[in-house]
Protein backbone atom coordinates (compact mmCIF):
# COMPACT_ATOMS: atom_id res chain seq x y z
CA UNK A 1 0.00 0.00 0.00
CA UNK A 2 2.88 2.31 0.90
CA UNK A 3 4.59 1.61 -2.43
CA UNK A 4 1.34 2.33 -4.30
CA UNK A 5 0.96 5.65 -2.46
CA UNK A 6 4.54 6.66 -3.26
CA UNK A 7 3.99 5.70 -6.90
CA UNK A 8 0.85 7.84 -7.12
CA UNK A 9 2.69 10.71 -5.41
CA UNK A 10 5.50 10.48 -7.97
CA UNK A 11 2.98 10.60 -10.85
CA UNK A 12 1.29 13.67 -9.34
CA UNK A 13 4.67 15.40 -8.90
CA UNK A 14 5.73 14.61 -12.47
CA UNK A 15 2.40 15.92 -13.74
CA UNK A 16 2.77 19.13 -11.74
CA UNK A 17 6.31 19.65 -13.06
CA UNK A 18 5.26 19.07 -16.65
CA UNK A 19 2.46 21.65 -16.37
CA UNK A 20 4.68 24.61 -15.51
CA UNK A 21 5.05 27.49 -17.95
CA UNK A 22 8.63 27.99 -19.07
CA UNK A 23 10.89 29.25 -21.85
CA UNK A 24 13.99 27.60 -23.30
CA UNK A 25 16.18 29.28 -25.93
CA UNK A 26 19.03 27.82 -27.96
CA UNK A 27 21.04 30.65 -29.50
CA UNK A 28 24.43 29.00 -30.00
CA UNK A 29 25.97 31.92 -31.92
CA UNK A 30 25.54 34.23 -28.93
CA UNK A 31 27.70 33.22 -25.98
CA UNK A 32 26.31 35.90 -23.69
CA UNK A 33 23.61 38.54 -23.67
CA UNK A 34 20.41 39.68 -22.02
CA UNK A 35 16.76 38.83 -22.60
CA UNK A 36 13.72 40.84 -21.58
CA UNK A 37 10.11 39.68 -22.00
CA UNK A 38 7.42 42.38 -22.13
CA UNK A 39 3.67 42.43 -22.59
CA UNK A 40 1.15 45.13 -23.40
CA UNK A 41 -2.59 44.78 -23.91
CA UNK A 42 -4.46 47.17 -26.27
CA UNK A 43 -5.17 49.70 -23.51
CA UNK A 44 -1.49 49.80 -22.55
CA UNK A 45 -0.44 50.20 -26.18
CA UNK A 46 -2.74 53.20 -26.55
CA UNK A 47 -1.21 54.68 -23.38
CA UNK A 48 2.37 53.84 -24.51
CA UNK A 49 2.83 51.50 -21.56
CA UNK A 50 3.98 47.90 -21.11
CA UNK A 51 4.72 45.34 -18.39
CA UNK A 52 8.14 43.75 -18.00
CA UNK A 53 7.32 40.12 -17.21
CA UNK A 54 10.78 38.61 -16.89
CA UNK A 55 14.47 39.23 -17.49
CA UNK A 56 17.52 37.01 -17.62
CA UNK A 57 20.93 36.40 -19.11
CA UNK A 58 22.15 34.09 -21.86
CA UNK A 59 25.03 31.85 -20.82
CA UNK A 60 27.03 29.86 -23.39
CA UNK A 61 24.30 30.25 -26.01
CA UNK A 62 21.53 28.86 -23.77
CA UNK A 63 18.73 30.51 -21.86
CA UNK A 64 15.99 29.03 -19.69
CA UNK A 65 13.38 30.67 -17.52
CA UNK A 66 10.52 29.51 -15.33
CA UNK A 67 7.43 31.55 -16.22
CA UNK A 68 5.01 29.93 -13.80
CA UNK A 69 4.49 33.24 -11.98
CA UNK A 70 3.15 34.93 -15.14
CA UNK A 71 -0.59 35.57 -15.08
CA UNK A 72 -2.51 34.13 -18.04
CA UNK A 73 -5.97 35.55 -18.72
CA UNK A 74 -6.70 32.46 -20.80
CA UNK A 75 -4.68 29.67 -22.34
CA UNK A 76 -2.34 31.88 -24.38
CA UNK A 77 -0.35 35.06 -23.86
CA UNK A 78 1.41 36.69 -26.82
CA UNK A 79 4.42 38.68 -25.66
CA UNK A 80 7.48 40.37 -27.14
CA UNK A 81 11.01 39.27 -26.39
CA UNK A 82 14.04 41.54 -26.73
CA UNK A 83 17.51 40.05 -27.07
CA UNK A 84 20.71 42.09 -26.86
CA UNK A 85 24.29 40.84 -26.98
CA UNK A 86 26.88 41.69 -24.35
CA UNK A 87 28.75 43.98 -26.74
CA UNK A 88 25.45 45.43 -28.06
CA UNK A 89 26.32 44.49 -31.62
CA UNK A 90 23.26 42.32 -31.93
CA UNK A 91 19.73 43.35 -31.03
CA UNK A 92 16.37 41.94 -32.04
CA UNK A 93 12.69 42.00 -31.12
CA UNK A 94 10.80 38.74 -31.52
CA UNK A 95 7.17 37.75 -30.97
CA UNK A 96 6.82 35.23 -28.16
CA UNK A 97 3.61 33.15 -28.10
CA UNK A 98 3.42 31.62 -24.61
CA UNK A 99 1.02 28.89 -23.56
CA UNK A 100 -0.05 28.15 -20.01
CA UNK A 101 1.50 24.96 -18.68
CA UNK A 102 3.87 24.56 -21.65
CA UNK A 103 7.62 24.98 -22.12
CA UNK A 104 8.05 27.02 -25.28
CA UNK A 105 11.35 26.40 -27.04
CA UNK A 106 13.09 28.73 -29.49
CA UNK A 107 16.04 27.96 -31.72
CA UNK A 108 17.69 31.07 -33.17
CA UNK A 109 20.36 30.89 -35.89
CA UNK A 110 21.83 33.01 -38.67
CA UNK A 111 23.05 35.90 -36.50
CA UNK A 112 26.21 36.43 -38.59
CA UNK A 113 24.24 36.69 -41.85
CA UNK A 114 21.66 38.90 -40.11
CA UNK A 115 24.32 41.35 -38.93
CA UNK A 116 25.79 41.46 -42.43
CA UNK A 117 22.28 42.17 -43.82
CA UNK A 118 22.48 39.06 -46.01
CA UNK A 119 19.56 37.12 -44.54
CA UNK A 120 16.75 37.45 -42.06
CA UNK A 121 17.22 35.93 -38.63
CA UNK A 122 16.12 32.28 -38.57
CA UNK A 123 13.78 31.51 -35.67
CA UNK A 124 11.85 28.32 -34.99
CA UNK A 125 9.30 27.77 -32.22
CA UNK A 126 8.29 24.47 -30.62
CA UNK A 127 7.00 22.99 -27.36
CA UNK A 128 3.30 23.04 -28.22
CA UNK A 129 1.02 22.64 -31.23
CA UNK A 130 0.33 26.36 -31.20
CA UNK A 131 4.06 27.21 -31.06
CA UNK A 132 4.79 24.91 -34.00
CA UNK A 133 1.92 26.39 -36.02
CA UNK A 134 3.13 29.88 -35.15
CA UNK A 135 6.67 29.00 -36.25
CA UNK A 136 5.42 28.15 -39.73
CA UNK A 137 3.07 31.17 -39.83
CA UNK A 138 5.77 33.63 -38.75
CA UNK A 139 8.39 32.33 -41.18
CA UNK A 140 6.01 32.73 -44.12
CA UNK A 141 4.81 36.14 -42.93
CA UNK A 142 8.39 37.42 -42.57
CA UNK A 143 9.15 36.22 -46.12
CA UNK A 144 6.13 38.16 -47.39
CA UNK A 145 7.15 41.29 -45.48
CA UNK A 146 10.59 41.01 -47.09
CA UNK A 147 9.02 40.67 -50.56
CA UNK A 148 6.85 43.66 -49.75
CA UNK A 149 9.93 45.75 -48.89
CA UNK A 150 11.62 44.78 -52.17
CA UNK A 151 8.66 44.85 -54.56
CA UNK A 152 6.24 47.20 -52.84
CA UNK A 153 2.68 46.24 -51.99
CA UNK A 154 1.08 43.97 -54.56
CA UNK A 155 -2.35 42.36 -54.63
CA UNK A 156 -0.70 38.93 -54.71
CA UNK A 157 1.38 39.52 -51.57
CA UNK A 158 -1.58 41.00 -49.69
CA UNK A 159 -3.75 38.04 -50.69
CA UNK A 160 -1.11 35.62 -49.33
CA UNK A 161 -0.87 37.59 -46.06
CA UNK A 162 -4.65 37.48 -45.74
CA UNK A 163 -4.74 33.72 -46.28
CA UNK A 164 -1.96 33.14 -43.72
CA UNK A 165 -3.76 35.21 -41.10
CA UNK A 166 -7.07 33.54 -41.83
CA UNK A 167 -5.65 30.03 -41.45
CA UNK A 168 -3.88 30.83 -38.18
CA UNK A 169 -6.82 32.65 -36.60
CA UNK A 170 -9.19 29.83 -37.57
CA UNK A 171 -7.06 27.50 -35.43
CA UNK A 172 -6.14 29.94 -32.66
CA UNK A 173 -8.85 32.64 -32.45
CA UNK A 174 -7.52 33.96 -29.12
CA UNK A 175 -4.13 34.84 -30.59
CA UNK A 176 -2.99 38.48 -30.63
CA UNK A 177 -0.18 38.51 -33.20
CA UNK A 178 -2.29 38.01 -36.38
CA UNK A 179 -4.41 40.99 -35.36
CA UNK A 180 -1.32 43.16 -34.77
CA UNK A 181 -0.03 42.07 -38.19
CA UNK A 182 -3.31 43.14 -39.78
CA UNK A 183 -3.16 46.51 -38.00
CA UNK A 184 0.40 47.03 -39.29
CA UNK A 185 -0.72 46.26 -42.84
CA UNK A 186 -3.71 48.60 -42.51
CA UNK A 187 -1.47 51.48 -41.43
CA UNK A 188 1.07 50.80 -44.18
CA UNK A 189 -1.42 51.00 -47.04
CA UNK A 190 -2.48 54.24 -48.65
CA UNK A 191 -5.85 52.74 -49.52
CA UNK A 192 -7.67 49.58 -48.43
CA UNK A 193 -9.07 47.69 -51.38
CA UNK A 194 -9.51 44.27 -53.01
CA UNK A 195 -9.04 41.04 -51.06
CA UNK A 196 -7.47 42.83 -48.12
CA UNK A 197 -10.43 45.19 -47.69
CA UNK A 198 -12.86 42.27 -47.97
CA UNK A 199 -11.04 40.37 -45.23
CA UNK A 200 -10.91 43.42 -42.95
CA UNK A 201 -14.65 43.89 -43.43
CA UNK A 202 -15.26 40.19 -42.74
CA UNK A 203 -13.22 40.32 -39.51
CA UNK A 204 -14.97 43.49 -38.37
CA UNK A 205 -18.37 41.76 -38.61
CA UNK A 206 -17.33 38.70 -36.60
CA UNK A 207 -18.18 38.35 -32.92
CA UNK A 208 -15.27 37.61 -30.60
CA UNK A 209 -14.32 37.95 -26.94
CA UNK A 210 -10.68 38.45 -27.98
CA UNK A 211 -9.70 42.00 -26.95
CA UNK A 212 -7.22 42.11 -29.84
CA UNK A 213 -10.12 41.59 -32.24
CA UNK A 214 -11.76 44.73 -30.86
CA UNK A 215 -8.43 46.58 -31.08
CA UNK A 216 -8.24 45.61 -34.76
CA UNK A 217 -11.81 46.83 -35.39
CA UNK A 218 -10.95 50.25 -33.93
CA UNK A 219 -7.89 50.55 -36.20
CA UNK A 220 -9.89 49.43 -39.23
CA UNK A 221 -12.73 51.90 -38.65
CA UNK A 222 -10.26 54.73 -38.08
CA UNK A 223 -8.53 53.87 -41.36
CA UNK A 224 -11.83 53.87 -43.27
CA UNK A 225 -12.74 57.30 -41.85
CA UNK A 226 -9.33 58.72 -42.81
CA UNK A 227 -9.61 57.12 -46.22
CA UNK A 228 -12.95 58.84 -46.76
CA UNK A 229 -11.54 62.18 -45.61
CA UNK A 230 -8.55 61.91 -47.95
CA UNK A 231 -10.84 61.57 -50.96
CA UNK A 232 -11.74 65.26 -50.72
CA UNK A 233 -9.31 68.16 -51.08
CA UNK A 234 -9.37 70.18 -47.86
CA UNK A 235 -6.39 72.04 -46.42
CA UNK A 236 -5.22 75.24 -44.78
CA UNK A 237 -1.65 76.43 -45.35
CA UNK A 238 0.28 79.67 -45.53
CA UNK A 239 2.99 81.10 -47.76
CA UNK A 240 6.28 82.68 -46.63
CA UNK A 241 4.55 86.04 -46.20
CA UNK A 242 1.89 84.59 -43.91
CA UNK A 243 -0.97 84.61 -46.41
CA UNK A 244 -3.34 81.71 -45.76
CA UNK A 245 -4.57 79.49 -48.61
CA UNK A 246 -7.22 76.78 -48.69
CA UNK A 247 -8.84 74.50 -51.25
CA UNK A 248 -11.25 77.33 -52.09
CA UNK A 249 -8.39 79.24 -53.74
CA UNK A 250 -8.01 76.47 -56.34
CA UNK A 251 -11.60 75.75 -57.33
CA UNK A 252 -12.41 74.52 -60.83
CA UNK A 253 -8.82 73.38 -61.38
CA UNK A 254 -7.17 69.97 -61.48
CA UNK A 255 -4.77 70.19 -58.51
CA UNK A 256 -1.68 68.20 -57.58
CA UNK A 257 -0.98 68.46 -53.84
CA UNK A 258 2.69 67.77 -53.16
CA UNK A 259 3.61 67.14 -49.51
CA UNK A 260 7.30 67.30 -48.61
CA UNK A 261 9.85 68.48 -46.01
CA UNK A 262 13.12 70.37 -46.20
CA UNK A 263 14.72 67.78 -43.91
CA UNK A 264 14.21 64.78 -46.20
CA UNK A 265 16.84 64.27 -48.91
CA UNK A 266 14.44 62.49 -51.28
CA UNK A 267 11.81 65.03 -50.39
CA UNK A 268 14.01 67.97 -51.42
CA UNK A 269 14.87 66.17 -54.67
CA UNK A 270 11.15 65.94 -55.37
CA UNK A 271 11.10 69.72 -55.91
CA UNK A 272 13.18 69.25 -59.08
CA UNK A 273 10.78 66.53 -60.27
CA UNK A 274 7.81 68.80 -59.64
CA UNK A 275 9.59 71.61 -61.50
CA UNK A 276 9.98 69.35 -64.56
CA UNK A 277 6.31 68.37 -64.30
CA UNK A 278 5.28 72.03 -64.10
CA UNK A 279 7.15 72.77 -67.33
CA UNK A 280 5.50 69.79 -69.01
CA UNK A 281 1.98 70.61 -67.76
CA UNK A 282 1.78 74.39 -67.19
CA UNK A 283 -2.03 74.14 -66.95
CA UNK A 284 -1.83 71.68 -64.03
CA UNK A 285 -2.22 73.55 -60.74
CA UNK A 286 0.54 72.36 -58.41
CA UNK A 287 0.55 73.19 -54.70
CA UNK A 288 3.59 72.17 -52.65
CA UNK A 289 2.96 71.99 -48.91
CA UNK A 290 5.86 71.58 -46.50
CA UNK A 291 5.09 69.74 -43.25
CA UNK A 292 8.45 70.34 -41.57
CA UNK A 293 8.28 70.05 -37.77
CA UNK A 294 10.36 73.27 -37.66
CA UNK A 295 8.67 75.92 -39.84
CA UNK A 296 11.78 78.12 -39.85
CA UNK A 297 13.65 75.50 -41.87
CA UNK A 298 11.03 75.74 -44.63
CA UNK A 299 10.91 79.54 -44.36
CA UNK A 300 14.69 79.83 -44.80
CA UNK A 301 14.57 77.43 -47.74
CA UNK A 302 11.71 79.35 -49.36
CA UNK A 303 13.58 82.65 -49.19
CA UNK A 304 16.53 81.12 -51.02
CA UNK A 305 14.64 78.87 -53.46
CA UNK A 306 11.81 80.48 -55.37
CA UNK A 307 9.40 78.26 -57.32
CA UNK A 308 6.80 79.26 -59.90
CA UNK A 309 3.84 77.57 -58.19
CA UNK A 310 2.39 78.00 -54.67
CA UNK A 311 4.83 76.82 -51.98
CA UNK A 312 3.10 76.67 -48.60
CA UNK A 313 3.52 75.42 -45.05
CA UNK A 314 1.04 73.47 -42.89
CA UNK A 315 0.97 71.59 -39.60
CA UNK A 316 2.32 68.08 -40.29
CA UNK A 317 0.22 66.24 -37.73
CA UNK A 318 -3.01 67.68 -39.10
CA UNK A 319 -2.04 66.97 -42.70
CA UNK A 320 -0.82 63.40 -42.20
CA UNK A 321 -3.96 62.50 -40.25
CA UNK A 322 -6.23 64.11 -42.83
CA UNK A 323 -4.58 62.47 -45.82
CA UNK A 324 -3.45 59.32 -43.97
CA UNK A 325 0.21 58.92 -44.89
CA UNK A 326 3.46 58.41 -42.98
CA UNK A 327 6.13 58.76 -45.67
CA UNK A 328 7.21 61.68 -47.81
CA UNK A 329 7.10 62.93 -50.47
CA UNK A 330 3.42 62.25 -51.18
CA UNK A 331 1.33 63.28 -54.18
CA UNK A 332 -2.46 63.64 -54.39
CA UNK A 333 -4.26 64.53 -57.61
CA UNK A 334 -7.71 66.09 -57.28
CA UNK A 335 -10.37 66.83 -59.89
CA UNK A 336 -11.92 70.24 -60.57
CA UNK A 337 -14.63 69.23 -58.09
CA UNK A 338 -12.01 68.50 -55.40
CA UNK A 339 -12.39 64.71 -55.61
CA UNK A 340 -9.39 62.37 -55.38
CA UNK A 341 -8.20 61.03 -58.74
CA UNK A 342 -5.08 59.25 -57.50
CA UNK A 343 -2.27 59.25 -54.93
CA UNK A 344 1.27 57.90 -54.72
CA UNK A 345 4.66 58.27 -53.06
CA UNK A 346 6.18 58.41 -56.55
CA UNK A 347 5.57 61.21 -59.02
CA UNK A 348 6.56 58.86 -61.82
CA UNK A 349 3.66 56.56 -60.92
CA UNK A 350 1.30 59.55 -61.00
CA UNK A 351 2.20 60.43 -64.60
CA UNK A 352 -0.44 58.18 -66.22
CA UNK A 353 -3.21 59.58 -64.02
CA UNK A 354 -2.01 63.15 -64.59
CA UNK A 355 -1.75 62.71 -68.37
CA UNK A 356 -5.23 61.19 -68.54
CA UNK A 357 -6.89 63.96 -66.53
CA UNK A 358 -4.98 66.91 -67.93
CA UNK A 359 -5.25 65.90 -71.59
Amino acid sequence: MKKLFLGLLAIVCLSACSNKSALEIDIAELSSGKICIVYADPEQINAYQQDTLAQGEISNGVFSLDLSNIKFDGKYKDCTMMIISEQRRFYTNLPLPLEKGKTIKLTITGIKEYLESKEALRVSYSGSKQAEAFSDYWKQMKDLFRQQALQGETDKILAQQVELNKQFLDKYPQSAIPYTVMITLIRQQNRLQGVFLDYCEELSREKSNNKWHNYFIEAYKEKIIRQQFSENMVFSAQDKDGKVYSERDFQDQVVLLHFWTVQGENSVKSIDEVKALHLKHPNLQIVSISIDPQPNLWLDWSKKNAVSWPSLYADGQTVTQRYDFNAIPQYFLFSKEGKLLGRSESLEQMQTIINKNIN
